[in-house]
């Protein structure tokens, strides 16, 4: 769209036309900085929860703030249990393998 559009702008309004892109991008730059989340080095799991259960407005919050950890917490449970080796599984040794 901006390949088709900017001849034409460039053409009816000359040096103003810039003025235009400025303000896209610094209202995208505020966009993204207040309403979209990290997810640098989430996993999978809790990008669900990132983008279901945080608030709107999320500028600079940290991620952990807003998050529950389904994978924390089935490991929490897996540990209170006590299911850790004694269930059958155990260890992998690369060296026996």
């Amino acid at each position: 769209m901006i390949g088709q559009v900017t001849p034409i702008g460039m053409e009816n309004s000359g040096w103003r036309f810039y003025i235009l892109f400025v303000v896209c991008n610094f209202t995208n730059a505020v966009f993204f900085w207040a309403m979209l989340p990290e997810t640098k080095q989430l996993p999978l799991e809790e990008m669900k929860n990132l983008f279901t259960e945080s608030p709107s407005f999320i500028p600079n919050s940290p991620k952990g703030e807003h998050l529950v950890s389904e994978t924390r917490i089935l490991a929490q449970q897996i540990e209170d249990k006590g299911l850790g080796n004694r269930t059958g599984m155990t260890e992998h040794d690369e060296a026996t393998a």
